[in-house]
């Protein structure tokens, strides 16, 4: 599953809620599908609160790539339900030098019940609309990594994010394309 649960400062719509009145939803939502990893774009420290008082402790979900370079909460990270994986490995990697926001998290897991391994990542470049040059160099940045990473692992490879953009768009289409991976819908 991929999840934009919103910074609750960078939503500017007066219907939206803040995280005291979205974190209901969230947990409800991720305990109802129940999937075996979420891939969570802008979770700032009170959301990284709440989801560990609300769904990490009372379930068997657990972080993985909890913080980012800066040793700070990373805000692109991954929850993943521990039953039924076993984290291998966990990094980040930055996309734009000196943002909590603008990164890949990496996270190889191994499916307890066989042994089976995967990698999973998850991202969240600029907005295309607002920072076309930005999303550009976020881009060019992140198929470069996703490239080395297939190369490194040999393993199926799955990526989550916020792409800023709808799946019908050139940026998105053209990138999926060149990195050689199809969208899961």
């Amino acid at each position: 599953m991929s999840y934009n649960i919103l910074h609750p400062e960078w939503c500017s719509t007066s219907s939206y809620v803040s995280v005291q009145g979205r974190f209901q939803l969230v947990r409800d939502i991720i305990f109802d599908y129940q999937p075996d990893v979420v891939g969570l774009q802008e979770v700032e420290s009170s959301w990284h609160s709440r989801i560990n008082s609300y769904i990490c402790n009372n379930s068997d979900y657990k972080f993985a790539c909890k913080y980012n370079n800066k040793r700070t909460v990373n805000m692109t990270t991954f929850i993943y339900n521990s039953k039924k994986l076993k984290l291998v490995q966990e990094y980040v990697v930055d996309i734009e030098s000196n943002s909590d926001i603008r990164v890949l998290s990496v996270a190889v897991f191994e499916r307890i019940s066989d042994g089976y391994n995967f990698v999973v990542t998850n991202t969240h470049p600029a907005p295309p609309k607002t920072q076309a040059e930005k999303y550009k160099q976020h881009m060019e940045k992140l198929y470069g990594m996703f490239k080395a990473e297939m190369k490194n692992y040999n393993m199926p490879f799955i990526m989550t994010g916020d792409f800023n953009t709808t799946e019908q768009t050139s940026y998105y289409t053209d990138f999926m394309k060149n990195v050689g991976v199809k969208d899961a819908k």
